[in-house]
């Protein structure tokens, strides 16, 4: 029994390992369309946005 619910502590973890891995590129991707989006807002408003700047709307400077 002992090696069976060490085998499925395991498992879990790695689970949670994935999941973490999972919610990172997620949250890249969201960080992404919000530079994108951004970068559109300020062109429309007939603006350029340095990367600086466009990091410091996001707050991410």
């Amino acid at each position: 029994m002992t090696e069976q619910l060490a085998e499925e502590l395991e498992y879990a973890k790695k689970l949670e390992e994935r999941a973490h891995r999972l919610r990172m590129a997620m949250l890249s991707d969201l960080e992404f369309m919000a530079g994108i989006q951004a970068g559109y807002e300020a062109e429309q408003r007939g603006e350029t946005i340095s990367l600086e700047d466009l990091d410091r709307e996001l707050g991410w400077a």
